[in-house]
């Protein structure tokens, strides 16, 4: 039983089950209000204050689920950012772009078709938000629910093994 526990932990524990987003904004209230938000509700979030930081992040820790950019950074391009997360590590990322309200007409005219959806920032902490990240990232996919049913099942054989319970532990 104990070999069955640590090959089940150990493969169970080099899948990923959490949702991973980046979120590129140089507005740190907002930024700051998402990440919270994400997090809160079970998304690994992490976020960048320039496109130049979301882009490197990037690179070094591809996002798995989604990347969430606000329009109008002052230092990239939406272009250049996009262009440079389809030809890298992640490129199959969905994409969500935040605008204000006044200027999510123009955003959605230049980018529908183009990237996953659009949320306006004044939704950054509502339901409606995490539903729109949530489908943009879509549902866990195949290894994520092996990796979930595997720690099931290390969790239920480590239960029931004598080997785990210390004495006197019923």
């Amino acid at each position: 039983v104990d070999e069955e526990v640590v090959w089940i932990t150990g493969k169970a524990l080099r899948e990923s089950s959490i949702q991973q987003v980046l979120v590129v904004d140089d507005n740190s209230e907002t930024r700051n209000a998402l990440l919270a938000g994400l997090n809160a509700n079970g998304f690994f979030a992490v976020g960048a204050s320039t496109g130049t930081d979301g882009l490197v992040r990037t690179k070094e820790f591809p996002p798995k689920d989604l990347v969430i950019i606000r329009s109008g950074l002052q230092d990239l391009t939406i272009d250049s950012i996009i262009y440079e997360l389809g030809s890298g590590p992640g490129s199959e990322t969905p994409v969500l772009l935040m605008a204000d309200n006044n200027e999510m007409e123009g955003v959605k005219g230049l980018w529908e078709g183009k990237v996953a959806g659009f949320v306006s920032d004044s939704e950054v902490s509502s339901e409606a938000y995490l539903a729109v990240a949530r489908d943009s990232a879509g549902d866990l996919n195949d290894a994520r629910q092996k990796a979930l049913a595997l720690s099931a099942k290390a969790a239920e054989t480590l239960a029931s093994s004598s080997a785990a319970r210390p004495a006197g532990w019923g």
